[in-house]
Protein backbone atom coordinates (compact mmCIF):
# COMPACT_ATOMS: atom_id res chain seq x y z
CA UNK A 1 0.00 0.00 0.00
CA UNK A 2 1.25 3.53 -1.05
CA UNK A 3 0.19 6.77 0.95
CA UNK A 4 1.01 10.42 -0.36
CA UNK A 5 1.29 13.48 1.19
CA UNK A 6 1.42 16.50 -0.84
CA UNK A 7 2.27 19.32 2.05
CA UNK A 8 5.15 20.08 2.69
CA UNK A 9 6.93 18.08 0.41
CA UNK A 10 5.44 15.10 -1.56
CA UNK A 11 6.37 11.91 0.23
CA UNK A 12 5.59 8.35 -1.11
CA UNK A 13 6.06 5.53 1.23
CA UNK A 14 5.20 2.11 1.46
CA UNK A 15 3.12 0.70 4.70
CA UNK A 16 3.62 -2.73 5.48
CA UNK A 17 0.17 -4.60 6.76
CA UNK A 18 0.75 -4.56 10.34
CA UNK A 19 1.41 -1.01 10.16
CA UNK A 20 -1.65 -0.35 8.47
CA UNK A 21 -3.63 -1.81 10.92
CA UNK A 22 -2.10 0.33 13.99
CA UNK A 23 -2.81 3.80 11.78
CA UNK A 24 -6.25 2.32 11.36
CA UNK A 25 -6.60 1.28 15.45
CA UNK A 26 -4.97 4.88 16.28
CA UNK A 27 -7.81 6.54 13.56
CA UNK A 28 -10.39 4.64 15.53
CA UNK A 29 -9.08 5.68 18.71
CA UNK A 30 -8.53 9.76 17.91
CA UNK A 31 -11.60 10.02 16.03
CA UNK A 32 -9.16 11.53 13.48
CA UNK A 33 -9.02 10.85 9.55
CA UNK A 34 -5.75 9.12 8.57
CA UNK A 35 -3.79 11.52 6.49
CA UNK A 36 -4.20 14.01 9.41
CA UNK A 37 -2.65 11.19 11.66
CA UNK A 38 0.14 10.57 9.19
CA UNK A 39 0.97 14.65 8.67
CA UNK A 40 0.77 15.18 12.38
CA UNK A 41 3.29 12.14 13.25
CA UNK A 42 5.48 13.06 10.61
CA UNK A 43 5.52 16.58 10.86
CA UNK A 44 6.04 16.19 14.47
CA UNK A 45 8.96 13.88 13.50
CA UNK A 46 10.65 15.93 11.15
CA UNK A 47 10.45 19.29 13.58
CA UNK A 48 12.19 17.33 16.41
CA UNK A 49 14.54 15.91 13.82
CA UNK A 50 15.11 19.03 11.66
CA UNK A 51 18.79 19.73 12.52
CA UNK A 52 20.06 16.45 12.14
CA UNK A 53 18.33 16.23 8.28
CA UNK A 54 20.14 19.66 8.03
CA UNK A 55 23.46 18.88 9.11
CA UNK A 56 24.06 15.78 7.08
CA UNK A 57 22.75 17.36 4.03
CA UNK A 58 24.56 20.43 1.55
CA UNK A 59 21.61 20.34 -1.29
CA UNK A 60 18.13 20.10 -1.43
CA UNK A 61 18.69 16.80 -4.01
CA UNK A 62 20.26 15.50 -1.34
CA UNK A 63 17.57 15.42 1.34
CA UNK A 64 15.61 13.07 -1.01
CA UNK A 65 17.56 9.96 -0.33
CA UNK A 66 17.35 10.93 3.44
CA UNK A 67 13.64 11.69 4.15
CA UNK A 68 12.98 8.36 2.15
CA UNK A 69 15.18 5.99 4.81
CA UNK A 70 13.86 8.08 7.89
CA UNK A 71 10.40 7.13 7.21
CA UNK A 72 11.31 3.77 6.24
CA UNK A 73 12.83 3.56 9.41
CA UNK A 74 10.15 5.07 11.43
CA UNK A 75 7.84 3.19 9.72
CA UNK A 76 9.52 -0.05 10.08
CA UNK A 77 11.21 -0.04 13.18
CA UNK A 78 8.58 2.14 15.46
CA UNK A 79 5.80 -0.27 15.95
CA UNK A 80 6.56 -0.37 19.70
CA UNK A 81 6.56 3.31 19.65
CA UNK A 82 2.57 3.67 18.60
CA UNK A 83 1.51 1.10 20.51
CA UNK A 84 2.56 3.20 23.28
CA UNK A 85 1.28 6.03 21.86
CA UNK A 86 -2.25 4.13 22.01
CA UNK A 87 -1.86 2.55 25.20
CA UNK A 88 -1.54 6.22 26.64
CA UNK A 89 -4.12 7.29 24.82
CA UNK A 90 -6.40 4.48 26.22
CA UNK A 91 -5.22 5.37 29.63
CA UNK A 92 -5.59 9.06 29.74
CA UNK A 93 -9.51 8.39 28.44
CA UNK A 94 -10.41 6.03 30.95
Amino acid sequence: MERRSNYPIEIKAKIDLNTDLLLTELQQLLGKDRSKLLRLIIADFFNRNIDIIDEHTNHKSDKAPLIEAILKDFFNYNRETINQYIKFKNDKTT
